[in-house]
């Protein structure tokens, strides 16, 4: 699976080798962590989780913090 991660002026790209990925300020829950050190990043922002194929499933864990997608999907 690859991740394109877009803050601020920083474009990261991930290859996410495993199944799921959370992306956060904060410590590790229980998957593999991208921990990113921007006070505009929650705690625990986003889930995402490989769907097979070409999909991926997206959770949003902020309660405060909105996600967008390529293309405002």
């Amino acid at each position: 699976m690859r991740i394109v991660i877009r803050h601020r002026d920083k474009v990261e790209l991930l290859e996410q080798l495993s199944e799921a990925l959370e992306i956060g300020r904060g410590p590790r829950l229980t998957l593999p962590r991208r921990t990113i050190a921007d006070p505009f990043i929650s705690k625990d922002q986003v889930r995402v989780k490989d769907a097979g194929g070409n999909a991926a499933t997206v959770e949003n864990l902020s309660h405060k913090v909105p996600i967008m997608l390529e293309h405002g999907n």
